[in-house]
C-alpha cells in the first residue's frame, strides 16, 4: 500500500534503478520552531545532528517523532531518523503548563474508542493494571486527540500508552 507521494517515489526509485531507501524528508514544525522547514536527510541520522544544522535546540519542549496527533511523543532527541518518519513536531512542554485534572470528560467526549482516557491515565499512576485492563486500555487507537482537547494541558495519551505497556508487560510475565 503506497499511502503518500513520498512513499510513491522513493517505491519508483526501488523499482526502476534498484535504490534502496536512504533519503527521507522530513517536516519540521510546530509551535516552537520560528522557521517551519522541509529537510533532506540520510536514514538513520540522529535528530540532535538535525537540529544542530537548522540551529533548533530543545530546551523545555515536547518533541514528537511525528505529527502532532499521531506521533509519539519523545523524551529527548537521542533518536534516529527512520524509514517510516515524516514528521517532527516541536511544541510548548505540556509537562511545564498542566494542572490537576478538571475532570470536565473533554477526553471522553472525543474519544473516537468510545474510552475514558484519563480513567485510564489515573490507574498508570495507581499502577493498577486492573484497572487500565477494566477500562480497555489496549483498545485506544493512540490518535491524540485526548490530549488536543485536554484543558488541563495533560499528556493523556502518553499516559494511555504507558498502561499499554504495562499491560503488554504483564501478558509476558
Amino acid at each position: 500500500i503506497v499511502n503518500n507521494a513520498g512513499t510513491a517515489i522513493m517505491l519508483a526509485r526501488m523499482m526502476e534503478y534498484g535504490e534502496a531507501i536512504s533519503m527521507k524528508t522530513v517536516t519540521i514544525s510546530g509551535q516552537c520552531v520560528k522557521k517551519p522547514m522541509n529537510v533532506l536527510v540520510p536514514v538513520g541520522m540522529p535528530v540532535k545532528e538535525i537540529f544542530e544544522h537548522t540551529g533548533f535546540t530543545q530546551d523545555s519542549v515536547r518533541l514528537i517523532a511525528g505529527g502532532p496527533m499521531m506521533g509519539k511523543a519523545i523524551p529527548n532527541d537521542l533518536f534516529v531518523i527512520d524509514r517510516a518518519m515524516n514528521a517532527l513536531t516541536i511544541l510548548d512542554n505540556p509537562a511545564d503548563n498542566a494542572i490537576a485534572c478538571l475532570r470536565c470528560g473533554s477526553c471522553s467526549d472525543h474519544c473516537p474508542a468510545g474510552l475514558q482516557p484519563v480513567r485510564i491515565a489515573m490507574a498508570v499512576k495507581e499502577g493498577n493494571t486492573e484497572e487500565m485492563e477494566r477500562r480497555q486500555a489496549m483498545s485506544c487507537v493512540e490518535c491524540g486527540m485526548c490530549t488536543y482537547v485536554c484543558p488541563s494541558k495533560i499528556d493523556v495519551t502518553e499516559n494511555v500508552r504507558k498502561a499499554k505497556r504495562a499491560l503488554a508487560l504483564q501478558k509476558k510475565k
